[in-house]
């Protein structure tokens, strides 16, 4: 009889693989019974800049060792996940491994809408490498602003700060005494930086976010305080203040870049209107709990 109720008890356990995958790192955390059991993080995975080839082969080192057993749900959240084309390229590696699994493919800003706000609704916004925002209902997505990218928008991001820090530094606007700073953390020469954006890096995204935490040392310098200010107030103007209704809600950031440089964004967020505010580094925990049940 004990037997019997044991083997039950092993039925019911659900194993559930939560997944939070960015253009610069991925979180993956293995849930059982409702609880964390384990946790990796691997690079990132965009299926624009990354194949599925790639994937596979990240998936069968760095993952599989660590993951006894059968997983029955596997829920993924990644930046990339813009239609069928994109979400293909992630859920058919992981079919290949997990072939009795029920997969879920889902963008980073659903992921980070269920985050921070579960089943209420609120307005998202992302700042790590990129950026995105959209108006969240506690169910779905009603209203997202197109980020465009690393050229033609990602307002508020790293790329966005690195993109003008390094601007800045070969067009000598920046201050000669923050430019020795920059040449003593990075190794700055002007054809290996173009080629690293133009030509030959597979993410210039994340090389140029690269560049952000040069402002995280020097965050009391003037230059430094103007930058995120100015990339703070580009990003509410281009991606959230354009959303009519989006003041009715409490505001949400997840991000390295809303976490490390939270001061500033929670000044924005005042003086534009916005009465609650929430932020977080990353969603896996948040999503986790949002999964539990």
């Amino acid at each position: 009889m004990a037997y019997n109720i044991h083997v039950f008890l092993n039925l019911i356990i659900m194993k559930k693989l939560i997944v939070d995958s960015g253009s610069t790192k991925t979180d993956w955390a293995l849930m059982e019974d409702g609880k964390i059991s384990a946790s990796f993080k691997t690079k990132g995975w965009n299926p624009f800049f990354t194949s599925e080839n790639d994937f596979l082969n990240n998936l069968k080192e760095k993952i599989l060792p660590g993951i006894k057993g059968n997983v029955d749900e596997i829920f993924f959240y990644g930046a990339g996940v813009t239609d069928k084309n994109k979400r293909d390229k992630i859920e058919k590696p992981l079919s290949l491994l997990f072939p009795k699994t029920k997969i879920e493919i889902q963008s980073d800003l659903l992921g980070a809408s269920r985050a921070l706000f579960g089943n209420e609704a609120g307005m998202v916004c992302i700042l790590g490498t990129g950026s995105n925002s959209c108006l969240y209902d506690g169910k779905e997505i009603k209203k997202t602003i197109p980020p465009l990218g690393y050229i033609l928008g990602d307002e508020g991001s790293g790329n966005a700060l690195g993109k003008k820090l390094l601007g800045d530094y070969f067009k000598e606007i920046m201050p000669i005494k923050l430019r020795k700073l920059f040449e003593e953390d990075y190794i700055i020469k002007l054809k290996e930086v173009l080629k690293q954006v133009y030509e030959e890096n597979e993410n210039p995204a994340e090389y140029l976010a690269s560049f952000a935490p040069f402002l995280t040392k020097n965050i009391t310098d003037p230059y430094c305080q103007q930058i995120l200010k100015r990339n703070t107030i580009n990003f509410f103007e281009r991606n959230v203040l354009t959303i009519p209704s989006a003041k009715k809600y409490p505001i949400g950031f997840i991000g390295s870049i809303a976490y490390h440089f939270s001061d500033f964004i929670v000044r924005r967020a005042c003086e534009y209107g916005f009465s609650s505010y929430r932020i977080e580094k990353e969603p896996i925990s948040g999503l986790a709990k949002f999964h539990k049940n």
